[in-house]
């Protein structure tokens, strides 16, 4: 008789990704999204931070919803009940999405969608996060040139107000 481990260490995520079930799973994908997590988990989980103990929780709570469904996608209302359960206060969006850009910064792979967040399992999973993403960044590249324009119009290109050092990256989108 086989005795499973209960919880799984986080570690053993990698050994058992051959069980993952999704229809465009792509073993090289997930396993650098796991051993990213992997890593930070074991990087920050002796951290005191608050922030850094809320990101080990969303990653813990992304990495253990693969095991039940990789093709899930987590809402964002369910991982900040998740982490209500968990450390008994409350999480507004602002604070959640600054959670999820920060373990971004970090490298870790987190793909999203109108339908929340996951774990990367497949190139789909990556093409849902940049297509979420576009979606909502190049309106608001579309609307700032919009604003440039007019400005530039009504001072005759005497104010130009992406002229600044600081916005260097976003003029050379508008080249």
């Amino acid at each position: 008789m086989k005795i499973d481990e209960w919880p799984i260490s986080y570690e053993r995520y990698i050994d058992r990704i051959d069980l993952i079930e999704s229809n465009e799973f792509d073993q090289n994908i997930a396993e650098i999204s796991l051993r990213l997590c992997i890593k930070f988990i074991s990087e920050k989980s002796n951290f005191n931070e608050i922030e850094e103990k809320d990101q080990v929780a969303i990653l813990k709570y992304l990495m253990t919803q693969l095991h039940y469904d990789s093709n899930k996608f987590l809402s964002s209302k369910e991982i900040k009940q998740h982490l209500k359960n968990l450390f008994e206060r409350e999480y507004n969006n602002r604070y959640f999405m600054s959670l999820i850009a920060k373990l971004r910064d970090n490298d870790l792979l987190i793909s999203s969608s109108s339908k929340g967040y996951k774990i990367p399992t497949s190139s789909n999973d990556i093409y849902s996060y940049t297509n979420h993403s576009i979606s909502v960044i190049i309106p608001m590249i579309e609307r700032l040139k919009k604003c440039r324009d007019r400005i530039l119009t009504i001072t005759d290109k005497k104010l130009d107000i992406i002229n600044s050092p600081e916005f260097e990256k976003i003029r050379k989108l508008f080249k």
